[in-house]
């Protein structure tokens, strides 16, 4: 109402002019009361979410779960929010930096604890190790490195050469199959009641991703940079457009701001459902691209701020998983698959980007450790004075595969197709020595 500008008939009279200075003032101290208030409770809120001890674990694993409680809290302010985005954007624009940074430490506290509670599930092929036992990588590897980095340093002997009998054959579906659906564990690879590294993985990445998933959506309802619930539904149903187009409901008007008057007289809410990815706005969606409806590149910039580690973070998830056996890298790009197939086709940008490039290290990593194997079974072949056959390699290629298919489990997934890549390479390459 304080934006709008007098019609010609009244734009002269004074008398209009010092209504309009005083709304102003009285619209500056609200404003600057709204301010201060959000400011404090802001602070507040985030601060119980960052000295709460009472957090769940999961199988041992520590979850971040103090933005759920603060999001709960804080989305009643909503309306204030919306106030300020017009009453007084510098207002606002600071209240979001106040949030930002205060979340910032909730997420980098809480997501160290995360990543410092899969340490054990990640290192405990060395600890197994350190503790006298046999170091169950090489159960699985047809090369003496993988593993090395573990029994080194426990001082168990790294450089003795595996030993290599048994049965194999090409048919390595059949014998994944069968060596897969053994109860008994024929593998003698994982015990069934330790969680792998890739299992941990698994359950820290859902949590991260579901907790960037609900921050997104909280932003965009918080300080108005979507529609609120049933503005966004017309805009999805074309009976709701006709009527946006035809009728004077202010709630359905297709392309109609949600002014602070709108929210209050028709009651609108938030979209909320913070943990289902959105669809994408397309250019057919959106027709007009207000500072209230926002921007994709401002709402980015906002999760770039408070996810300033989170690259670096899951790198080091991945690095730590896959340090002592690399083979453990299929098993997560199966949780990296699952995340990305989630929020395929939404608005999730920016967690679509940090998925992708875990993706690609996690191939990479996978690659090299199929090529380490390949390069073990071919030296073998050129190391002895004659061909010595397939029969070598035979204990270790049914528990290669079980391993394997352990990872990735029934997915088709990308991870399948690499797997299914993986077995006919090396089986190639086993009966190239006959």
């Amino acid at each position: 109402m304080l934006g709008t500008t007098p019609g010609a008939g009244v734009g002269g009279l004074e008398a209009t002019h010092e209504k309009m200075k005083k709304y102003e003032f009285y619209s500056a101290n609200f404003s600057t009361r709204v301010y201060d208030y959000l400011k404090v409770m802001f602070q507040f809120k985030i601060d119980g979410g960052i000295n709460d001890k009472g957090r769940p674990a999961h199988r041992g694993i520590r979850l971040i779960s103090g933005p759920e409680q603060v999001h709960r809290m804080m989305i009643k302010y909503a309306g204030l929010t919306l106030w300020l985005k017009e009453a007084k954007p510098s207002a606002d624009k600071e209240l979001q930096a106040l949030y930002i940074q205060c979340m910032n430490t909730l997420y980098a506290n809480q997501t160290k604890e995360l990543v410092d509670s899969c340490r054990p599930f990640f290192f405990r092929y060395r600890h197994d190790v350190s503790s006298g036992g046999a170091n169950p990588i090489a159960e699985f590897s047809f090369s003496t490195n993988v593993g090395a980095a573990a029994t080194s340093a426990s001082g168990a002997p790294g450089g003795r050469r595996i030993s290599l009998d048994g049965l194999s054959g090409a048919a390595h579906h059949v014998i994944a199959s069968a060596v897969k659906g053994d109860s008994a564990g024929a593998s003698g690879v994982v015990p069934s009641n330790e969680m792998q590294p890739a299992e941990a993985f698994a359950i820290a990445l859902e949590n991260v991703v579901a907790n960037v998933i609900a921050e997104q959506n909280f932003i965009s309802d918080l300080f108005h940079y979507v529609p609120p619930a049933h503005t966004r539904a017309a805009r999805r149903q074309p009976q709701d457009r006709n009527a946006a187009r035809d009728g004077d409901d202010a709630k359905a008007r297709l392309g109609e701001n949600a002014t602070f008057y709108n929210w209050v007289t028709h009651r609108l809410r938030p979209i909320e459902l913070w943990d289902t990815p959105r669809p994408k706005l397309d250019s057919k969606d959106v027709v007009t691209q207000t500072v209230h409806f926002g921007s994709v590149k401002e709402v980015k910039s906002m999760l770039d701020l408070l996810y300033g580690s989170l690259v670096t973070q899951v790198d080091s998830l991945v690095d730590m998983g896959t340090r002592f056996d690399p083979s453990q890298a299929i098993g997560m790009l199966v949780s990296v698959s699952k995340a990305l197939d989630r929020c395929k086709g939404s608005d999730q940008g920016f967690l679509i980007n940090v998925l992708e490039r875990c993706n690609d290290k996690l191939e990479t990593t996978f690659q090299s450790y199929v090529s380490e194997q390949a390069r073990a079974i071919e030296a073998t072949k050129l190391v002895t004075k004659k061909r010595v056959g397939a029969l070598p390699f035979a204990r270790i290629f049914p528990k290669f595969i079980a391993h394997i298919e352990n990872l990735v489990g029934d997915t088709g997934y990308t991870a399948r197709a690499i797997a299914d890549s993986t077995y006919s390479r090396i089986s190639r390459l086993i009966f190239d020595t006959l």
